[in-house]
């Protein structure tokens, strides 16, 4: 395995790079377009990537740990099938289309992004981050999101009645989309 640490890479320096069997530690990418690119048994530990582009990305046996992902468009990316991803934090991204199905991702944050039709099904997700963010047909079915924050989020649907919920917080009037299974009518709304 090829090790890089501490490297800043822009689209002018990525050539030499295969996104196979490489280790990144702490490093940070920036405005790059790996759209449709593989990433096979890569390790990524502490890393930043800023305003970059990894739609339709393959993950196959790679590792994600203390990622920040900003301002990225991740659309299509099926996360489960990446060897371990953990302690992740998207901020202002795009993450439409996505799979994190089963996966523990306790405490990850996804705030001011769109995770429209993302599969959040059977995750850990407790004390998750969503504030800000539109989940527009997103699943969350039995799944753990105990103490998660949605404040300022729109459009999720929750089924109550298969999802761990203690302690999360919400804001009014989003918060009546948890109503919605109950099959109740608010007046007003």
């Amino acid at each position: 395995m090829i090790y890089f640490e501490n490297e800043k890479y822009y689209p002018k320096n990525i050539s030499a790079l295969t996104w196979s069997e490489e280790e990144f530690c702490n490093c940070e990418f920036h405005n790059l377009d790996l759209h449709g690119l593989m990433f096979k048994n890569c390790k990524f530990f502490e890393c930043q990537f800023h305003q970059c582009n990894l739609s339709n990305l393959s993950v196959n046996y790679s590792t994600f740990r203390d990622i920040f992902f900003f301002q990225t468009k991740a659309v299509g990316v099926n996360w489960t099938f990446a060897k371990s991803i953990s302690d992740v934090k998207f901020d202002q991204s795009i993450l439409d289309y996505s799979v994190f199905l089963g996966l523990d991702l306790k405490a990850s944050v996804f705030t001011k992004s769109s995770l429209k039709k993302v599969d959040f099904s059977a995750c850990n997700l407790k004390g998750s981050d969503y504030r800000e963010s539109d989940l527009l047909e997103s699943s969350f079915n039995n799944s753990n999101l105990e103490i998660s924050d949605f404040r300022d989020a729109k459009n999720y649907w929750i089924d109550i009645s298969c999802t761990k919920l203690a302690k999360a917080k919400f804001s009014f009037p989003d918060a009546i989309a948890l109503l919605k299974v109950l099959n109740i009518q608010v007046e007003g709304f």
